[in-house]
């Protein structure tokens, strides 16, 4: 069973709430909604590479790229 799946059967439950996307179509699951407005929810993000092998070129610019851009809107 994928996540989805999983999630949507334990809301069905009565036992369980979640928070989903705005995207998610909770009516066609016999599910009701309550809708989030302006949260302030942030995140932790890891950039995940190998070990055991050099990055190629293309993969060390998207680090950078990532990790810049990120650096530049903390500030």
């Amino acid at each position: 069973m994928d996540q989805l799946a999983t999630m949507i059967s334990l809301v069905q439950t009565a036992a369980f709430v979640t928070v989903m996307p705005a995207l998610f179509d909770a009516r066609a699951h016999n599910l009701c909604i309550a809708p989030i407005t302006d949260p302030d929810i942030v995140r932790e993000f890891q950039i995940v590479y190998r070990t055991d092998a050099p990055l190629s070129p293309a993969a060390r610019l998207m680090v950078r790229l990532i990790h810049d851009h990120f650096q530049s809107t903390a500030s």
